[in-house]
Order: structure tokens, then sequence, then C-alpha cells
């Protein structure tokens, strides 16, 4: 499947990699890959910023329905240990923090799979961090002491327009859906908070996340008396009480014991169902940490392979299929695709590429993704090649923060009129600052001063969506809609033959 997204980014036009399932959209489990946002993934999907390709997949393992909406509860899996070691230097986010599946068989100061509800606010360097349940790294600026008052965002870490907001107790995380994430699990010295609460829009409670040592394991380290961050039980508000089981495994370097997740059961009164379990690899005759063997659910039974890249089956079929860590190729269900080194343009921070940041701070980058599984449509067997090249700006730490888009750029080769060329281009424009006007990105440029997309265009050079709107077009170029939010604000009648009417309210 050809499905494309932002590395590290979240909700609105800031997508995550491989959006987390939509609640909304309850079909049976799925890989959960049809996004919309078409960003920076390829595949499965493969992440393509970053100095190497790497695989990210991501899977929801159930939704229990309520009447704030429900929750639902999914896996991420990561063959590059860069994105969860965001902090740098001996600041590692996870060194000391017990992890769902446990760390990293490569490096223990990092993870390769998370679940959704492993999420927390980190005040334990100079700026407030957050790990959201999408998983995305997000920095805010320090802490600004008083119940009620809202931590400004950090200059260097562009993203979603998510807000953060003290408690008396910890932090009150804001989507721009206006979903709520509560953070008032501390652990010990109140440094980091983990998720306690997850709060619709209407101000119900959806779910509120327990803590407790897991029973009978000894497991080590506990980040409080209470038991963080190992969750005993998520409580849903009109719904069943879901309990977590935890087994403890040794690593095969250097013998340490960590304690994982096993199962997850749903109770509600005398009845449970086991809702998903978890096997680990083994190995030395053993089973390790680190790694998922197997997931068994009601529905499905999924395999892991990490021999030379990662491979998934489900129910026996293979589903996904990437050769190498640093990932160069992948097949799934409806694609085949090679992924090239990692280009640095010659225009480096010239022109569009500048998006807002100072050259000192951005480096261009490029990465051509082939779809070698296409065809000309003729019923011929032969490949056209379809490409797609990757147009993005780093920020100063390349995996720490943000990738900017700039453009990706389909082509065909070598039968040209064999799929729709052209080139989709995010419009950005920079914050403005000290009087600056916005889109200054000459001499007067500040520092790590994010900019924001102001704008897309299509393949077909049409303009698709602005800060505050979105426009539908028709076969014939003409617009059709105008929409704000999701709502429709004006529909549009053409007959198709000459340009659309101008508009004396909004020109673009």
């Amino acid at each position: 499947m050809l499905v494309a997204v932002t590395a590290v980014d979240a909700a609105a036009q800031y997508c995550p990699s491989n959006p987390p399932p939509d609640e909304k959209d309850r079909r049976p489990k799925k890989r959960d890959r049809d996004n919309t946002c078409s960003r920076s993934t390829k595949g499965d999907p493969v992440v393509v910023t970053g100095n190497d390709a790497y695989t990210f997949d991501r899977l929801e393992d159930f939704f229990i329905p309520t009447a704030q909406g429900g929750l639902t509860f999914y896996r991420t899996y990561y063959s590059s240990d860069a994105p969860w070691m965001q902090v740098g230097g001996a600041e590692q986010e996870v060194e000391n923090v017990p992890t769902p599946f446990g760390k990293s068989p490569v490096d223990p100061q990092s993870l390769r799979w998370t679940h959704n509800l492993f999420s927390f606010v980190d005040k334990r360097w100079s700026n407030i961090t957050v790990r959201p349940p999408v998983g995305t790294y997000e920095k805010f600026g320090t802490d600004c002491g008083t119940p009620g008052c809202w931590v400004p965002r950090n200059t260097d870490s562009p993203g979603p327009p998510a807000r953060l907001r003290r408690t008396a107790n910890g932090f009150e995380y804001f989507q721009d859906d206006g979903k709520r994430y509560v953070y008032e699990a501390a652990a010990t010295g109140s440094l980091l908070f983990f998720l306690s609460a997850i709060v619709a829009p209407s101000g119900d409670t959806i779910a509120t996340v327990e803590y407790a040592p897991p029973s009978g394991l000894g497991c080590l380290p506990m980040l409080s008396p209470a038991g963080v961050p190992y969750i005993s039980a998520v409580s849903l508000n009109g719904g069943p009480r879901l309990e977590f089981s935890y087994v403890k495994l040794t690593r095969e370097s250097g013998g340490v014991q960590e304690c994982v997740l096993s199962a997850v059961a749903a109770v509600d009164g005398a009845s449970s169902v086991n809702l998903t379990s978890y096997a680990y690899v083994q190995s030395g005759g053993a089973s390790r940490p680190g790694r998922l063997a197997s997931v068994q659910t009601p529905e499905y039974f999924e395999e892991f392979e990490y021999t030379a890249g990662f491979r998934v089956k489900q129910n026996g079929n293979v589903v996904v299929a990437h050769t190498g860590t640093a990932v160069t190729s992948a097949q799934d269900f409806l694609g085949d695709y090679s992924f090239s080194t990692l280009q640095s343009p010659s225009n480096n921070c010239g022109g569009q590429w500048k998006v807002g940041y100072c050259c000192s701070n951005s480096v261009a980058r490029s990465r051509t993704v082939t779809t070698n599984s296409g065809g000309k449509g003729d019923g011929t067997a032969s490949a056209v090649a379809f490409q797609q090249a990757f147009n993005y700006v780093s920020g100063e730490y390349a995996t720490r923060h943000t990738a900017q888009p700039v453009s990706r750029v389909d082509s065909c080769a070598p039968s040209p009129d064999s799929c729709s060329a052209g080139e989709v281009v995010w419009l950005w424009d920079s914050a403005s600052q000290s009087g600056k006007a916005p889109g200054d990105t000459g001499t007067n440029c500040i520092a790590g001063y994010p900019g924001y997309v102001s704008g897309t265009h299509d393949d077909a050079g049409r303009m698709t969506g602005d800060a505050a709107l979105s426009f539908t077009w028709d076969a014939f170029s003409s617009l059709v809609a105008v929409k704000t939010s999701g709502t429709l604000t004006e529909a549009l009648q053409y007959d198709g033959l000459g340009p659309a009417p101008s508009s004396s309210r909004r020109r673009w």
C-alpha cells in the first residue's frame, strides 16, 4: 500500500508516522495504513526521513467502545533505536525507565516496541518534553510552575498545535481536537509524570490509568511506591476494566532482568476475556525482552521475524517484508519498493528549502522511493518504475525534531505517460518576531525559530489547503467546495469549461 506521512508529527496538518487507528472507523482489525497526509513514509510503512530509512509498523490490538468514544490500544515497532533516543548525550529518556515490552536488544537506552498508553511528561532536563500516546517527541519550554498556567512551546521543536498546561499534581496535554491527556502519576521526585487519565472534549473521562508493582515478580527499577510505570489496570467510563499482566525476562547480554507485558484482559463483573497475549523472541533456550515473537488476539495470530530485516505474518500469511534494519527494500501485500540512500540537494537552505529555519539550523535532504511492482495499466507485465522523491528539511538535530516536508515529486520511467507525474508542494512561512514580517528568511532570520505550513498544492499545481481552509477540485480543475475544519463553508457549481470564476473573498 502506498502511504506517506511525517516521521515525527501529530494530528491535523502534522501527521504521525502511520497514524493511530481511527476511533470513528471501526472496521474489522486491520493494519492501519490508509492515511491521507502524504508526507514521508512509504509502504507498511518505512520512514524515509532521517539518516537511514527504517521500519515503523503500527497495529491496533483492540478497541473498547464506550459512550465517551472508547479506547483503542495499539502497538508500534521501530527497526531503529534513534526515535526513542531523542534527548542526546547522557540524557536518554528511557535509560532508567522500564518500558512495556523491554529495552532494545541493541541499546538498552532505547526501545523497539511500545504501546500508546506508555506516555509521559519529562521535566528532568532544561526543557519539558512530552511523549504523547502517538509516540512523537515534543519539546516545550521550562516549567511555568503555577497550576493553570500554559507551558510555552520550545521554538526549535515545531510540530502539532498541541498545548501543555500545569496542574497542581502534574500536567494536562491538549490535542487540537479537544481531547485531553492527564499526567499526574508521578515518579519519585516529581520529574517524570505518566499518563493517568484520558478526557473527552466534552469533559467526560474516557479512561483512568492505574499503576501498581506487578504481583510477585520483584520488578526493578520501580520509579515510585505506587508502581509507575507498570500499568496494572485501565478503568473505562461505561466499559469494562482492563487488567495488565507481566512476566520477568532476562536480557541475553548482561543478565539484567526486565518485567514486560504478557497479556491484557477485559474484566466485567464475574466475566473475563483475554484481549491479547504476547510472546517474546527466544535465544539461548529462554525468552528475551525487547522483541515480540508473536501476538495472539481472538481475531488473529501475528508473528514477527527480525533476521536480515523485519517480516510480519498474520494467520500464516506474510503481510510485511522489509530488508535491512536501515531499509533498502520492502514488500507488502500491495507493492514492492526500493529506497535510495539519503541525498543532499545542491540548493541546500536556498529558496523553498528554507521553510522557516535559518541556514545554520537546517539541512536539505531527499530520498527517492521506487515502486517496482507497478505496471503500465495496459495489460502488460512490464514495470514502469513509479518513483517518488521526498524532499524535506531536517532540523538542527536530524532524529530529534520534526522533518519539515518541502515537496514530493512523482515520476515514471521508462514510460512517463504511465502515471500522473507532478509535484506536491508544502508552502511554509516563518513566524514573525520583533516586528519581522512572516516569511522573512533573510539576514534577519532568527536561529531555531520554527516555520509553519501556510498552504499546500497538489501535483496539478492546485491549492488544496491553507492555514484555515481546504479546497476540493473536480476533474476539470474547477473549484467545487471550500471547507473550514472539515465543515462545508460553500459549495460552488461550475460547468467544467474554462477557469473557475475569481473570488473577491479569497485569492491564492
